[in-house]
């Protein structure tokens, strides 16, 4: 029984593990034969211990999923101000789409164009923003944050001036790989960590009082 158990949380790690991979490729939907392929996994095996590819893509989106929330809550200065902590977690959601782009446009697609992919994440999306809800309504409170603008909409404007750039420098590079025209576009920095610096000093100054 011992090593069963053994086989079968090997077999669910390297499935899962495959899964990510070939998301971090851009594969968005892969195929349950790609997936076994990448695992060297039989197929057999894919439907013994997940049954059919839609609760396979439930374990995969909550996986990674965790995975991002446990990066973005993994910061330093937990007792500093709230307005400190809010820069630190921006900070740490910037930097994970720009270290792993096709990963964390995988969950943006899943989260907000894919209702069944966001029935998932429910639990962890209403934990998550309820957190950062709660430094944001602290930090108006401290009176480092303007208290004319709600946390939602705070939130929503601190990802359009950090995240945003590179979402859209990214699609468009992939959708027109080819032009000459990218380029230029190429040249333009969004993903430095002078450029992310930048555009957080901007961000968090326009939300002063």
């Amino acid at each position: 029984m011992i090593i069963i158990g053994r086989k079968s949380r090997n077999t669910d790690q390297a499935l899962i593990k495959a899964g990510i991979e070939l998301i971090a490729q851009g594969n968005y939907d892969p195929t349950v034969r790609a997936i076994c392929t990448l695992a060297n996994v039989n197929q057999g095996m894919f439907v013994y211990y997940f049954g059919f590819k839609e609760e396979y893509m439930k374990v995969l989106f909550q996986k990674i999923y965790e995975d991002y929330l446990s990066k973005l809550q993994d910061y330093p200065e937990k007792d500093a101000k709230a307005a400190i902590q809010l820069q630190q977690i921006f900070y740490r959601m910037t930097k994970y789409f720009i270290e792993n782009f096709n990963t964390a446009n995988f969950l943006t697609e899943a989260l907000y164009h894919n209702s069944k992919a966001a029935s998932y994440f429910t639990n962890y999306r209403v934990q998550h923003f309820i957190f950062v809800r709660t430094l944001i309504e602290q930090a108006q409170r401290e009176g480092d944050i303007c208290s004319d603008m709600n946390s939602y909409e705070i939130y929503t404007t601190l990802q359009s001036i950090l995240i945003q750039p590179i979402i859209i420098k990214n699609n468009i590079l992939q959708q027109h790989k080819n032009e000459p025209l990218m380029d230029k576009l190429k040249l333009i920095d969004v993903s430095s960590e002078s450029s992310l610096q930048k555009r957080l000093r901007v961000a968090f100054k326009g939300l002063r009082p």
